[in-house]
């Protein structure tokens, strides 16, 4: 399997990014953030790592998002942006250029 293609029927995840501001309050700190919609893209997503955490009486799912997506120019995301699949938030921990080629990004995505 050629590690630099990607098959259009491999790319059914709609995976959106959005790019956050800070609003200060008036006490001077950062209240809020908002959250604008950069892009969206179709992608490939696979679950990398599940854990099943205990804090108290809580229990929480951590779960790795493995992503795949092709490469475009002006639609790179980066650390800085937030990713929304399925109706949760994601964070982008990692972006990986495979092999440099300019043809193909891996992402990794923690849960918020």
């Amino acid at each position: 399997m050629d590690i630099l293609a990607l098959n259009a029927g491999e790319l059914r995840d709609k995976i959106e990014f959005y790019t956050t501001t800070a609003t200060k309050d008036d006490a001077g700190g950062y209240a809020t953030s908002t959250k604008t919609l950069a892009f969206e893209m179709l992608c490939k997503v696979t679950v990398e790592q599940s854990l099943k955490v205990f804090e108290g009486s809580k229990v929480e799912y951590n779960d790795t998002f493995k992503i795949k997506m092709r490469y475009e120019t002006g639609r790179i995301p980066n650390e800085s942006h937030l990713a929304k699949f399925n109706n949760q938030f994601l964070s982008v921990v990692g972006v990986k250029n495979v092999m440099n080629r300019n043809l193909v990004l891996e992402l990794t995505l923690v849960k918020l």
